[in-house]
């Protein structure tokens, strides 16, 4: 079990937001929620948060990684390849050496892809996983979720349940060792509508529909550089075979292989599911801020609504992750 009082949190002057506030007992916002000041089991399951999601960060980076080395070597193989054959007999030690580093190439592209294997890619999701989950949590303090609406039990109940996320990825615990968490502060939320600004607005423009964006330009790039090297295959293959060039027509494969190598890319990142996905969970809360300022209700149940929509996207692509 992991104790509350880690990184010497207790006794300190911890930032939160732009200010200074030194530690203390919670202490009750005008609007009826419960604002921390420097509350310890706050800032404990802020401090993890940091430290999962940069732990997280660092390992999808190495996944990207190995993925984008792959493809590089897998193409290079190709093409040294065409040109070794092409170059042996005027030249044999341009030839030889070209060869060498085809094999090469594709020896490094399969150590490298052998990178991306199914644990990697559970570490990170669990990783994320407790990230998201503790940011959660620590929202759901701060705004004033239906867990988190008894003054007296609220502190006990984050840290419970922030321990409690921590505790189910412990065999993942190595990976932090090197890990420290960042500068961010504690959101500075102390009311629903600090929520809605810094939370909901966020996730929606900031993040998902960013992030969409971002992916569907690059989807389309590389989509039209797999369309072109096919355009480019069909067009070596005619001339190769009007003016009798055999050349010309070794390097229609190479670009037959390297558009598939790129579609392959594409369906590996995931980007089309993420990009519904993404579109999906922003819509849907912005019908749930629509519908609290259409009709008032519960803030306590509109910020568990909320919750819950960011964490089903969060479920949904993880499981797809790690299900393929």
């Amino acid at each position: 079990m992991l104790p509350l009082e880690e990184g010497g949190l207790i006794g300190n002057t911890v930032a939160m937001g732009t200010s200074q506030r030194t530690t203390g007992k919670p202490t009750t916002h005008s609007e009826g929620t419960v604002r921390a000041e420097a509350s310890p089991a706050l800032f404990w399951a802020w401090k993890q948060q940091r430290i999962w999601s940069r732990t997280s960060d660092r390992l999808k980076k190495q996944l990207d990684l190995f993925r984008a080395a792959a493809l590089l070597l897998g193409i290079l193989a190709a093409v040294l390849a065409v040109a070794a054959t092409q170059v042996m007999g005027d030249q044999p030690v341009l030839g030889r050496s070209l060869g060498a580093g085809t094999a090469i190439s594709a020896g490094l592209a399969t150590l490298v892809q052998r990178g991306v294997t199914t644990d990697r890619i559970r570490s990170w999701t669990r990783a994320r996983s407790v990230s998201e989950a503790l940011k959660t949590e620590v929202y759901s303090y701060l705004a004033g979720g239906t867990r988190y609406t008894d003054s007296g039990q609220r502190d006990r109940i984050l840290h419970q349940r922030s321990r409690d996320l921590v505790n189910k990825v412990e065999g993942l615990l190595g990976l932090t060792v090197a890990v420290a968490p960042d500068e961010k502060r504690v959101p500075a939320v102390t009311g629903i509508e600090d929520y809605i600004t810094d939370r909901v607005e966020q996730q929606i423009e900031g993040y998902y529909r960013r992030k969409a964006a971002i992916y569907m330009r690059r989807v389309w790039w590389l989509r039209a550089t797999a369309s072109a090297l096919g355009a480019v295959a069909v067009a070596l293959s005619a001339v190769a075979t009007w003016f009798e060039l055999p050349p010309v027509s070794a390097w229609v494969p190479v670009a037959t292989t390297i558009g598939t190598a790129v579609v392959a890319h594409i369906a590996a990142s995931r980007y089309d599911h993420l990009i519904i996905e993404f579109q999906r969970t922003a819509y849907r809360l912005e019908l749930l801020q629509q519908a609290r300022a259409c009709t008032p209700g519960d803030d306590a149940t509109f910020v568990d609504d909320c919750e819950d929509a960011i964490s089903v996207e969060n479920q949904g692509w993880m499981a797809r992750w790690n299900d393929d």
